[in-house]
Order: structure tokens, then C-alpha cells, then sequence
């Protein structure tokens, strides 16, 4: 079995303004998060790009993890998903 992260992060419900600060909001929960990498609830909702990532690597689509981030970048990026919290682009 593979193990998919559990991190605050990673998680939909985890908005944040500032993705080089660790801290954010738990929409679900309404609650203050004082550390992104910490382990989330178990409510856990993955964010599209991780889902996407971890595809890629572990059905060897890709050979490390940068190219998995890089091509499931891409994929949202052509396919015009919203990558929540959505990135403004400046």
C-alpha cells in the first residue's frame, strides 16, 4: 500500500496566503493552522496537483518526484484547473 501525504498543505480545505509562511486557516474545521507540514485531520481532501504527482511517480510515468510535480503542473495548467488556493499569476 502507498502512503499519500496527511499534511495540512496538501489538503483543500487548508487556505493560505503566503505559500513561503506555514500558516494558514482549516476552512472545514474554522480553525487557525500555526504549521502547514503538520499532520492534517482526518478529514483530508488532496489537492489536485498532489493526486496528480503521486500518480505520475508511482505508476513510473516519471522517474522522480520533480518530474511528477512538473508534468501535473503542466497538466492543470493546459487543462485550466483551479489549483485551490488558486495562484495568481502577476
Amino acid at each position: 500500500m502507498v502512503e499519500i501525504t496527511d499534511r495540512h498543505i496538501h489538503c483543500v480545505y487548508f487556505q493560505f496566503d503566503n505559500p513561503n509562511d506555514l500558516k494558514g486557516h482549516c476552512l472545514l474545521k474554522d480553525e487557525n493552522i500555526q504549521q502547514g507540514f503538520k499532520p492534517c485531520c482526518e478529514y483530508i481532501v488532496l489537492r489536485p496537483f498532489e493526486i496528480l504527482a503521486y500518480f505520475l511517480k508511482h505508476n513510473h510515468y516519471c522517474e522522480d518526484w520533480e518530474c511528477a510535480d512538473k508534468k501535473a503542473v503542466e497538466y492543470l495548467d493546459r487543462a485550466g484547473f483551479n489549483t485551490y488556493p488558486r495562484i495568481v499569476k502577476k
